[in-house]
C-alpha cells in the first residue's frame, strides 16, 4: 500500500519547476498543486516533502476550490472517495472534467483536474498493479512453512512472505523460513 508509485507517476506528469532560492538540490517541485483529498496515512507528506495539501473535510475542500480558481491540480485519495464524494463535490467548472492518471496502487489513485486530452490517453494501468514499495508482483501464491502466504516474483522467482504487518513483504532466502 506504499504510496511510492502513486507519488512518483505524479512527479513524472507535472509541470517540473525550480525551486525557491536555497531549497534543497534534491526535492521537486510542481507547477500543479497536489492535494491529499480525505486522506492521513502519512506517506503523502513524506513523499511529497511537506509540499502535499491536506483536504481533510468539506470545508478544507470548499477553501481549496475557492483558492484554486481554474489552475489544474492533482489529488491522491482512496479508490472509493473518487467516485463517491469527491465527483459529486466538484464545481460546476470541473464536473465530468477529472479522471484517473495512475491506478496501479492497490488502495490509492492519483487523478488530475481538469484533464487534456493527453491525460486521458495516457492513463498509466498497463501493468497489473504492485503488492508494495518494492515491486513485487505476485504470480503465484502458496505457503510458507509456517503456514503464512507467500507471492512468487515473476521477474526474479525470488519467494516472499507476509508478515505481521498487513503491508510489510520481505523477500525470503531459499530454504529459508521467513518470519
Amino acid at each position: 500500500w506504499s504510496q511510492k508509485g502513486v507519488w512518483d507517476a505524479y512527479y513524472s506528469a507535472c509541470s517540473r519547476v525550480e525551486g525557491p532560492p536555497n531549497a534543497d538540490p534534491k526535492k521537486r517541485f510542481c507547477k500543479e498543486e497536489a492535494i491529499a483529498y480525505k486522506l492521513n496515512w502519512r506517506g503523502e507528506t513524506y513523499y511529497t516533502q511537506n509540499e502535499v495539501i491536506p483536504v481533510r473535510d468539506d470545508a478544507d475542500w470548499e477553501h481549496f476550490i475557492k483558492e484554486q480558481g481554474n489552475e489544474p491540480f492533482y489529488g491522491i485519495m482512496q479508490r472509493g472517495r473518487y467516485h463517491g464524494g469527491f465527483k459529486r463535490n466538484l464545481p460546476p467548472r470541473f464536473r465530468g472534467d477529472s479522471c484517473i492518471i495512475y491506478k496501479e496502487n492497490i488502495k490509492f489513485i492519483l487523478i488530475k483536474v481538469p484533464c487534456t486530452d493527453k491525460d486521458r490517453h495516457s492513463r498509466r494501468s498497463s501493468r497489473p498493479p504492485m503488492n508494495n514499495s518494492r515491486g513485487w508482483r505476485a504470480s503465484s501464491i502458496g505457503l510458507s512453512a509456517l503456514g503464512r502466504p507467500t507471492l512468487r516474483d515473476a521477474a526474479s522467482s525470488t519467494s516472499v512472505v507476509q508478515t505481521g504487518r498487513s503491508t510489510d513483504m520481505e523477500p525470503c532466502a531459499p530454504r529459508h523460513v521467513c518470519v
